[in-house]
């Protein structure tokens, strides 16, 4: 309350109790105490001269003026009215003081931004940042919540507003800086491709000191530039520059190739550019450095985009070094990394190993990689002989299929309606009907209702089965579900009735129940289905022709060292604990072995490394750098046990990068042959290794593809401007070139004429 007496300011409890109730009913009360305050001036109000004498207006040049227009004593000039809260509060109060009369506010501000809700955040934040209150850990935390909330919701029109209002209060000097705010703000910019705004806050961080700027922010904006498709020997230069900058207590040199006094993020960002330019052998240098000073602090993105960019072997070793560090990558990059493992080695003995790793180190499966595993093992029993009893190999792949489904429910992944439909399906495909009434029988105990699709896959499976009553009860079920649920007829059940029928020789039957759903189909539909079935029947024969299904080329997973284990899988879902990779044993050593990823690799005995690993690292494992040397691990290794681990695990991917190289090369000047000889295969491309299954994994990719998109272009753009300044032409282009690349950063990579390669 305002004691007008006194003239001085009191808040009462009702006041305080008001304001954490209506947050802008504390502004009003302190608007009223700055209107009082001013008023506190004590000096009598003067005359307005319309016509200021000379006298006036020379007093009024020094700073002062008359009492009246003809003498007496000269008075200070009166300041003009104080036009914001900070001006008139925070000279009357100290900063402990407004923390205190604001420290509710503030507490519910820092609330909301525990909770991640920004927005609640952003309506407190305009008051506590005119009276001064927040600190930099603050600004910190909000930037770090508006990048977690835009990665959560993806919806940059509402972040991206308060991310110019953070930018703009930090170059005004509003609020504090922090260099971890500076790297969400730039990383949060980068993802939503805002890179204009994201190189004019670069351009203006780079000159500040370290209360905004540090090496980690050196870090993140080398992937913002390298997400723009810089130069690489531009980021190199960076990056260069920032250990110049900040490795104050080491040679430049030393701390380049050793990585000591080089902070993590500043790693992530070189790694990261040298992967989207292809620079494969200088992005596993630093990754080597990287993951023996931190090898549990390695952040799991790093991995991902590693497994993302490189082939599947590769990217195998980099995912089972991830679990044995204690960082799982997110379950997303294990799907589409086990449909390659399928699709390129036929090994299920690895996806297996990969799913013991992702659960031992604390990832949590999900039914489609029970539905991959599933797949896996009936695939690779074959079709079914041509006899008319079925054989063992159904019973006994049915049996292991309960096994995994046991498993991954201990691990709280009951199966879903779409576990069996992979049975179905595969059951008809394989030409093995024991397995589709199996598959029926367990998903009536596990009271699994079917949906529109599993009766589709029902009648694709009767048809592979070549069952023609089967299909016809098929249909039938199909068409009293279609009417019990009301659903209007879609060209998927048309489609699914004529392959089954052109299979088992029932196009009579099909042409009937067409005529016969005529007028519930309509025109459209009806005729579309009339049309497709001699598209299906070319479709089928040629699918017959071209089958994918072999029984001579897919090792059965039906031997005792898949069985054991799969109960190996059971024991560590069973378990809720992180395994200990480091524990001793045969088979703990060979379920996360990284060596059986790379059988190729030269057998060397493990004394002789560790030898030449100490000789080799003694400048740095000698020192106090990284993480202590003598912590143990989450996962049971001791810290420098896991460094030792790391650094064989990256010279066998170096190993592997170099065969497929020389595998891909090959595969080129194979093709390049043929075709002098007038032979075109068939694609004409060369294919990844883990092309296969990546669909899923592109939308957590996209900035990257887009990314890697940006550097081809522009490298082809300066290729063709070389090739054009050699021939006397190409200035336009080259000048072109640089444009895209943006500003003065890209004009750095032309130096007095000629275009660094």
């Amino acid at each position: 309350m305002l004691n007008s007496a006194s003239r001085a300011f009191v808040p009462s409890t009702s006041c305080l109790n008001l304001a954490r109730r209506i947050p802008s009913a504390q502004a009003r009360c302190y608007a009223k105490y700055t209107k009082a305050s001013t008023n506190y001036a004590h000096e009598p109000r003067l005359p307005r001269s319309r016509d200021p004498s000379p006298l006036w207006a020379s007093r009024q040049a020094e700073g002062t003026r008359p009492r009246n227009k003809e003498s007496g004593p000269t008075y200070p000039l009166r300041k003009s009215k104080p036009s914001s809260l900070a001006d008139s509060v925070i000279p009357q109060l100290s900063l402990p003081e407004l923390q205190t009369i604001f420290s509710e506010e503030l507490f519910v501000f820092r609330c909301d931004l525990t909770a991640t809700q920004v927005a609640s955040a952003m309506t407190s934040y305009p008051q506590l940042r005119d009276v001064s209150v927040l600190a930099s850990d603050d600004i910190s935390n909000l930037s770090r919540q508006l990048h977690t909330r835009y990665r959560i919701d993806r919806l940059a029109p509402q972040i991206l507003p308060h991310l110019n209002t953070v930018i703009a209060d930090l170059r005004s000097g509003a609020v504090p800086g922090h260099p971890l705010a500076s790297v969400h703000i730039l990383s949060c910019l980068k993802e939503m491709e805002e890179f204009e705004t994201a190189n004019v806050f670069w351009e203006w961080l780079i000159t500040q000191p370290e209360e905004h700027t540090d090496a980690r922010v050196y870090g993140a904006a080398i992937e913002n530039l390298a997400y723009q498709g810089e130069a690489l020997e531009t980021l190199e230069g960076l990056y260069t520059e920032a250990i110049s900058r900040y490795s104050t207590s080491v040679i430049p040199a030393v701390a380049r190739d050793t990585g000591k006094n080089t902070r993590l993020m500043l790693f992530q960002g070189i790694i990261t550019a040298r992967l989207l330019h292809g620079e494969w052998a200088a992005a596993y240098e630093g990754f080597d450095v990287c993951i023996r000073l931190y090898p549990t602090l390695t952040p799991p993105r790093l991995y991902e985009l590693i497994i993302y960019e490189r082939p599947v072997m590769e990217g195998y070793i980099v995912f089972l070094m991830a679990c044995r560090a204690g960082s799982p990558p997110k379950s997303l990059v294990l799907t589409p990394l086990l449909k390659s493992l399928w699709t390129e080695t036929r090994d299920i003995k690895a996806m297996v190993r990969a799913i013991y790793a992702f659960v031992g180190a604390g990832g949590k499966p999900s039914f489609q990689h029970l539905n991959i595993l599933i797949g896996a093992v009936l695939s690779s029993i074959g079709v079914a002989p041509k006899s008319a009893e079925p054989d063992d190999t159904s019973v006994a792949a049915m049996s292991l299929i309960r096994d995994l489904i046991a498993a991954f429910g201990r691990a709280g992944v009951p199966p879903s309606l779409s576990t069996f439909n992979t049975i179905i399906s595969l059951g008809g495909k394989l030409g093995r009907v024991d397995l589709v009434y199996s598959s029926l029988r367990e998903m009536a105990n596990a009271r699994t209702n079917p949906n529109m699709v599993t009766y589709r896959i029902i009648l694709n499976a009767f048809g592979q089965l070549y069952d023609p009553q089967a299909v016809q009860r098929a249909w039938e079920d199909l068409c009293s579900e279609k009417e019990i649920r009301a659903e209007a007829w879609d060209l998927k059940d048309l489609r699914a009735l004529v392959r089954a029928c052109i299979r088992t020789g029932q196009t009579e039957f099909c042409l009937s129940e067409l005529h016969r759903l005529q007028l519930p189909l309509g025109h459209t539909l009806y005729r579309n289905a009339l049309d497709s079935i001699s598209r299906e029947e070319y479709k089928i024969q040629r699918d017959t022709a071209n089958s994918l299904l072999s029984t001579s080329t897919t090792a059965s997973a039906l031997t005792p060292e898949v069985k054991r284990e799969i109960n190996q899988l059971t024991r560590i879902f069973s378990s809720h604990q992180i395994h200990d990779f480091a524990a001793s044993g045969t088979y703990a050593e060979g379920i996360a072995d990284i060596d059986s990823a790379a059988p190729k690799f030269p057998d060397i005995p493990q004394t002789e490394l560790q030898k030449f690993y100490d000789t080799l690292t003694s400048s740095v494992s000698k020192v106090e750098i990284g993480e202590d040397p003598l912590q143990r691990t989450s996962t049971g290794y001791a810290v420098s046990q896991l460094r030792f681990e790391n650094w064989r695990s990256v010279n066998r991917l170096l190993y592997q990068a170099e065969l497929h190289e020389r595998e891909a090369e090959e595969l080129i000047l194979r093709m390049t042959k043929k075709a002098a000889r007038g032979v075109v295969e068939q694609g004409g491309k060369v294919k990844r290794e883990d092309e296969d299954g990546r669909d899923e994994v592109k939308k957590l990719f996209g900035n990257e593809e887009r990314a890697k998109a940006r550097i081809e272009a522009i490298k082809k753009g300066m290729e063709g401007a070389k090739r054009e300044r050699d021939g006397g032409m190409g200035r336009n282009e080259e000048l072109k070139v640089r444009g895209r690349m943006g500003g003065e950063l890209g004009a750095r990579t032309v130096v007095e004429g000629s275009v660094v390669p």
